[in-house]
C-alpha cells in the first residue's frame, strides 16, 4: 500500500532544504476567495481571508520555526484536534516567550528538515485534510 501523503512529504522536505535564512514557505489547501500567505510570519492587511488549513516554515540561521494553523485562524478546528497536536509536540499559541505567535508551533534543528516535513504532515492529516488536494505552495522571500 502507497503512502496517500508521500508525495506531498518529500516535496515539503526538497523545499525545506531550498529555504535560505530568512525565507518562508507556506504549505495551504488551495482557496480561490483566500491569498497565498496565511497570518502569523506574516501581517496581512486588506480582506480577511476565507479560513483554510496550513503549515508554514520559517528558516532562521540554523533552525526552521514552523507554525500550524490554530483556532485563532480555523475556527472549525476541534478541541480534540488541537490537544492531539499539542500531545504531537505542538506549542500552545503565545506560549514561547522568543517566538509569539497564534498559531501552533514547533522549532527544529535546519538539519532536522525530514522531522519538520513528517511533523507538518501528520499535523495536516489531523486536521482532516484531504492527501489529494492540489496544494498552495508560496515561498516568500523577506
Amino acid at each position: 500500500m502507497t503512502d496517500p501523503w508521500g508525495a506531498t512529504r518529500v516535496e515539503l522536505e526538497r523545499r525545506l532544504r531550498s529555504l535560505l535564512t530568512g525565507q518562508a514557505l507556506v504549505l495551504s489547501e488551495p482557496d480561490s476567495e483566500a491569498s497565498a500567505s496565511p497570518r502569523g510570519f506574516f501581517a496581512r492587511r486588506g480582506r480577511r481571508p476565507v479560513p483554510v488549513r496550513y503549515v508554514q516554515f520559517l528558516r532562521l540561521e540554523d533552525a526552521l520555526v514552523v507554525e500550524c494553523v490554530s483556532d485563532a485562524y480555523w475556527p472549525s478546528m476541534a478541541t480534540e484536534q488541537k490537544a492531539e497536536l499539542v500531545a504531537a509536540g505542538w506549542h500552545e499559541p503565545n506560549t514561547l516567550r522568543e517566538y509569539p505567535t497564534e498559531n501552533l508551533v514547533r522549532s527544529f534543528d535546519l538539519e532536522a528538515a525530514p522531522d519538520a516535513a513528517v511533523a507538518a504532515v501528520r499535523a495536516l492529516i489531523t486536521l482532516g485534510c484531504d492527501p489529494g488536494s492540489r496544494w498552495t505552495w508560496a515561498e516568500i522571500v523577506d
